[in-house]
């Protein structure tokens, strides 16, 4: 189990690797009109540090990618890696990430998912609360103190994988219950259902709900985040992933800034250009139909009066120029919490 998890997470990681290596492997540099442009370099070359264990010694495989400040560039000139870049395209790849494991991960050991949030999702039966608190002591520590700085303690690299196997052995009841989840796993089971893949406008209606405007990324992130288990291999959710948000800016969203697509700027770069839909728009119309829709005053201004302990002066004289205005909506200036 320990080598086809080692497997699967190397796998994901690569996936999320690649997609960086594609949208997030940029450089500045001047061109012959001396203006600074971002522009490609060959790739993203780098290291990979395999980690086990948390700071508190739990099972925690993850692994650290520490990515070259200077990248190869075409003409042979190593230049700086444009962090910019790497970090908007950074949230996308962890949910390319997140997809990828759960596909491998079904596919070798039959395990199943719960709800997926923030792009992540529990194995069924991995999600028991005494499970987690018993393999999770380092969130423990943070929970209880006023924040991470003041327990962030040194780990035990020293420790051998016996040793380790030794201490969490002591959770019976916990490690019984990770093995029977891996013996009832079926490989062999197919849905019973067929999966469905998410479509375009069913993309960008849940990106939507979070952002009235957003950029490719964003749709690449929300797509990975919908990919049903089972319905793609690894290579195909990339694929899959790509292919959804392309159709979506171009046949079903709207360029707010289309003055800052690479095609028209090579100064820009690719999380620059900004995108919305028409029920986006749609909603804002409409808070501005109701923010200049003019309606009856209702309540005589000279009605409100402060009220000890009920009403203070400053809240009385709001709802006074609230009710005062001939405008179905108000804009109120207080102060945070009133």
């Amino acid at each position: 189990v320990r080598a086809i998890v080692d497997q699967d997470h190397s796998v994901a990681v690569s996936t999320a690797l690649d997609y960086l290596n594609t949208h997030a492997a940029y450089t500045r540099r001047w061109d012959e009109s001396e203006t600074l442009i971002v522009d490609n370099t060959l790739g993203l070359s780098g290291v990979k540090y395999e980690h086990r264990t948390s700071r508190a010694g739990d099972p925690h495989v993850h692994s650290h990618v520490l990515l070259a400040n200077r990248q190869l560039c075409a003409d042979g000139k190593a230049r700086s890696l444009d962090g910019v870049s790497l970090y908007h395209e950074a949230r996308a790849a962890g949910m390319l990430y997140q997809a990828a494991l759960r596909e491998e991960l079904t596919r070798a050991l039959g395990v199943k998912w719960g709800a997926v949030t923030n792009g992540q999702a529990d194995i069924v039966g991995l999600d028991d609360r005494g499970l987690l608190e018993a393999f999770s002591t380092r969130t423990t520590e943070i929970s209880q103190r006023v924040g991470q700085k003041t327990t962030r303690q040194v780990k035990d690299v020293d420790a051998s994988v016996s040793e380790l196997e030794t201490k969490w052995a002591k959770h019976q009841d916990a490690v019984a219950r990770v093995e029977q989840i891996i013996a009832d796993g079926d490989v062999a089971e197919s849905p019973t259902a067929p999966q469905v893949l998410p479509t375009p406008e069913a993309v960008l209606a849940e990106v939507i709900t979070e952002r009235s405007t957003f950029t490719r990324a964003d749709v690449v992130e929300k797509c990975a985040e919908m990919i049903p288990v089972g319905a793609l291999t690894v290579d195909e959710i990339v694929e899959f992933a790509e292919a959804t948000a392309t159709q979506a800016l171009e046949s079903v969203a709207l360029s707010v800034t289309p003055e800052r697509a690479r095609e028209v700027d090579k100064t820009q770069r690719e999380g620059s250009q900004r995108f919305t839909t028409d029920v986006v728009i749609e909603e804002v119309n409409r808070g501005i139909d109701l923010a200049t829709t003019r309606t009856h005053n209702a309540v005589v201004a000279a009605s409100i009066q402060p009220v000890q302990g009920v009403v203070s002066p400053a809240q009385a004289q709001a709802m006074t120029a609230v009710v005062s205005s001939d405008f179905l909506a108000s804009v109120v200036v207080a102060p945070a919490g009133a």
